[in-house]
């Protein structure tokens, strides 16, 4: 949090921003989902806040206006960098202990924001965040802003930018089955597990035939290699990740 830019007047500040945004991720953490409930619940473990390290917390807990105005002055794209960042070193930690050397999964979603919908706001449409979740430490690596459900597929590849996916098995629903993201994916160094409906009958009609040719032999992979063999014709072609996107990954 230190290295976000504090654009408040440098003579007239009391409360340190970064300490103020940390006690808020502390006050998400536990629950806290209004501003309000957010500073109360500093003011109320004040002292507790003060015990962990770099938190000095030199004048006190901050008011309400003194936090709606740090929230209103930070650059918002700098801080989700910033959380992503921090959210993944602590993922890393945790994961080491949990997962050892195994391959890490990271699952993205798309979900509405239970009761921010018209209940809150009439005729107002219910916030979708796009999500990516670590299914080994049970942590959300970062999230993204989406109008609707239906655009989920045009913000897939700003969340993939927030996240380090190498060495990593990304999973997500049957709508990001497109060649751009499986490309995107493999280009920075991960695996994928993409759904395929029966609705998308090409892509459904090439994984069928391609794992039929590989179980009666006329296919083999070469693990670790970009190229895909055919015993039944001479010469190689290029890996085509539609068709049997890092079949390595499965087996």
């Amino acid at each position: 949090m230190k290295r976000l830019d504090d654009k408040r007047c440098k003579g007239k500040i009391r409360h340190d921003q970064a300490e103020i945004l940390t006690s808020l991720v502390c006050a998400m953490v536990m629950g806290k989902t209004s501003l309000r409930r957010q500073v109360r619940w500093i003011q109320m473990n004040e002292k507790w806040l003060r015990k962990q390290k770099r938190m000095a917390l030199t004048n006190g807990a901050p008011s309400l206006a003194t936090v709606d105005r740090i929230l209103c002055s930070i650059d918002a794209e700098q801080f989700q960098l910033e959380f992503a960042m921090w959210a993944y070193e602590v993922e890393c930690f945790y994961a080491k202990e949990k997962v050892g050397d195994s391959m890490k999964q990271i699952a993205i979603d798309g979900k509405a924001l239970c009761g921010a919908g018209s209940n809150v706001i009439p005729n107002s449409p219910t916030p979708v965040i796009l999500n990516a979740y670590s299914v080994s430490t049970g942590l959300v690596l970062a999230q993204y802003p989406i109008e609707e459900k239906s655009c989920e597929l045009n913000e897939l590849p700003d969340i993939l930018d927030l996240l380090d996916v190498r060495d990593c098995m990304v999973s997500i629903d049957a709508i990001a089955t497109h060649i751009g993201l499986m490309v995107k994916i493999i280009n920075s160094g991960g695996h994928f597990i993409f759904q395929v409906k029966a609705n998308q009958k090409s892509a459904m009609e090439d994984i069928n035939r391609v794992f039929c040719e590989y179980e009666t032999g006329q296919r083999r992979i070469v693990i670790g290699s970009s190229t895909e063999k055919s015993e039944a014709q001479t010469g190689s072609k290029i890996f085509n990740p539609w068709k049997i996107g890092q079949l390595d990954a499965f087996l």
